[in-house]
């Protein structure tokens, strides 16, 4: 690898497909360093020989060693590296239900400025936790273990046969926790038939993997308990995640997105802001001056952040999820949901969905935190956007938010 381009290493057993990547990326050879495999010892042989490799796109079909068991073995012995697999449309959701999310997914036939923009993202990632940002993360002296009840939601959610009554003992432990998967499970855009009733029936309208996400999210948030004293409000922060999972997930499904980028997209909505929680609870009064400079200033937070902690609350979001073990889709889109921003041209994927839907929540919401009255959302949606399309988008928005606060 070189010091100013990022190496990334194709791996498909079809030339054709080869010779696909290599034409539609033509045009990126200055910037990335593309190298090219035809199987999973080939890639392997490479990355070591390069020493590393910050990015493997493998197709999942292939003979030998697949797809899935060679981004394993990268990320046994390149953890740093980004991953994803490509694989067919129709194979898609069968393998994302088999393997998790532990790789991103690219779906063929590849699309040119979809790729390069889900490659660009991950890029992003790697340069925005920088070892400088690690280091002050790793300084945190509270960081929570995972939740137990999403622990042992996981757990018998991968059993292979979960059973309802099961997932209701589980959920319903914590009241709180059940509450809210309910109340999204029987909110008009996601349950337009019969009530939801127990958590069980509430998976058959949200699914696996958004349950399982606004379990984290509530139990993250209840690890926290001294974030009172920073000015945020745990349920503040929670009411709008869950706002900005459901107009992500809308938005994911209007730019014709598959159901597994769905699943990240609410996913990602829900934990984009655990962060904040993060940074609160180990330093409760540096944040709360965070906030009120915040208020002072109507400076971005993210840079008050990064001048308090040495990281933004994205930052600390994507730390925290990380060291969960969450996906890499999660991980990548929690980390960019505010820079995404600047270059957002359409959706591309999960990271472009949970920005568009934060700021769009933010716009008729307002933050998830105190600001001083009139201040204004301080990202700003790029000027070259189609008008059209984006009112299309905010209609998506208003159906979220409901039309009796007026706009």
């Amino acid at each position: 690898m070189t010091d100013n381009q990022p190496a990334i290493l194709f791996v498909d057993d079809e030339p054709n497909v080869i010779a696909a990547i290599r034409r539609l990326l033509h045009h990126r050879r200055a910037s990335w360093e593309m190298h090219f495999a035809t199987g999973g010892p080939e890639a392997l042989e490479c990355i070591s020989r390069l020493g590393g490799i910050d990015l493997v796109i493998s197709d999942m079909r292939m003979p030998g060693m697949d797809g899935s068991a060679l981004l394993d073995e990268v990320a046994r012995l390149y953890p740093d590296s980004a991953r994803f697999i490509l694989t067919g449309q129709s194979d898609m959701e069968a393998i994302f239900r088999a393997i998790g999310p532990s790789h991103q997914y690219l779906s063929k036939p590849l699309d040119g400025p979809k790729l390069e923009s889900r490659i660009e993202q991950s890029l992003a990632l790697r340069r925005r936790i920088t070892p400088a940002v690690r280091s002050a993360l790793a300084k945190l002296r509270y960081v929570p273990s995972l939740p137990a009840v999403y622990r042992e939601l996981a757990a018998e959610l991968a059993a292979g046969n979960p059973r309802p009554e099961r997932i209701d003992a589980i959920i319903s432990h914590d009241p709180g926790i059940a509450a809210k998967v309910l109340q999204v499970a029987n909110a008009p855009y996601f349950n337009r038939l019969r009530a939801a009733r127990t958590p069980s029936q509430a998976i058959g309208f949200l699914g696996f993997d958004l349950v399982k996400s606004i379990v984290l999210t509530c139990g993250a948030a209840g690890a926290f308990s001294r974030i009172g004293a920073s000015g945020l409000a745990a349920a503040d922060v929670i009411e709008h995640s869950v706002e900005v999972a459901t107009l992500a997930g809308l938005l994911m499904r209007a730019a014709e997105g598959t159901a597994a980028e769905i699943d990240e997209a609410c996913g990602a909505g829900l934990l984009h802001d655990v962060g904040m929680l993060l940074l609160a609870e180990n330093q409760p009064e540096t944040y709360r001056r965070v906030l009120e400079e915040k208020r002072r200033s109507g400076r971005p937070l993210e840079d008050i952040e990064r001048a308090a902690f040495g990281a933004s609350h994205a930052d600390a979001g994507a730390f925290l999820l990380g060291t969960w073990g969450l996906g890499d889709g999660i991980v990548e889109a929690v980390a960019l949901h505010h820079e995404r921003i600047a270059v957002l041209a359409g959706i591309a994927g999960p990271a472009d969905a949970v920005a568009l839907a934060s700021l769009l929540i933010a716009e008729r919401r307002g933050p998830p935190y105190p600001t001083a009255p009139g201040q204004a959302v301080e990202a700003r949606l790029p000027e070259a956007l189609d008008e059209a399309q984006l009112a299309v988008w905010r209609q998506l928005r208003d159906q979220v938010v409901g039309q009796g606060d007026g706009q």
